[in-house]
Formats: C-alpha cells, structure tokens, sequence
C-alpha cells in the first residue's frame, strides 16, 4: 500500500519520535526513501528540530520579579475592595430608590385624601 505525501508530512513528527506501529513507520521510512521531496523536507525537520533544541538555542531562565507574591495580593484586595465597594454602593441607591418610592406613595396617597378620594 502506497502513501501519499501529505499523510506522511502529517506524521513526520510522529516518526521521529517512534510513535507509529512499525507497519506504518515501515511505510513512512520507505515513503522517505524513495520520494526526494518528502526526503528533504524531513531532514530540514530534522535539522530545525535538532537546531531548537541545542543548548544555544535553549530558553533562558527567567526570573520572576521578588515582588510578584506581594502584587498578587494585592491585585486580590483591590479587586475585593471594588466589589465590596459595589455592593456597598448598590445597596445605598436601592435604599434611596426605596426612600422616593415611599415617599412618592405617602405623598399621592395626601394628595388622595385632599382631593376626597
């Protein structure tokens, strides 16, 4: 059984690590073998790979700043602090409303009265 090109390009990583079964490694390698495009493009896989993960090209390390724990925190209280803030704020503007709305329903209801209904 013959494999195509783009289904040996999707698994080129999967060869280099030893992942396939061997049938389909066996298909792949001989795939490789015998097709110079697939070929090429495998060793410049290979030669990127190898190149990303050499010790030059290696990640440095990075090192968080020594006041990072305390920023953490404090980002966490100044975002509890406009919460409870909210609430606070919310729960004054509907005692207010609640204010006008009595005050509203007292005030119709001598008006009513005045009026004789």
């Amino acid at each position: 059984m013959s494999i195509s090109c783009n289904a040996v390009r999707d698994i080129f990583v999967l060869y280099r690590d030893g992942a396939l079964s061997p049938e389909t490694e066996a298909e792949v390698r001989a795939h490789i073998d015998s097709c110079g495009a697939c070929r090429e493009e495998y060793r410049e896989m290979e030669k990127s790979y190898k190149n990303s993960t050499s010790k030059k090209t290696s990640p440095r390390t990075v090192t968080p700043p020594e006041n990072l724990r305390f920023q953490v925190v404090a980002g966490k209280l100044r975002k509890n602090r406009i919460k409870k803030e909210l609430i606070s704020n919310t729960a004054w503007g509907l005692a207010v409303l609640g204010g006008v709305l009595i005050t509203l329903a007292v005030y119709k209801g001598h008006i009513n009265r005045l009026q004789g209904k």
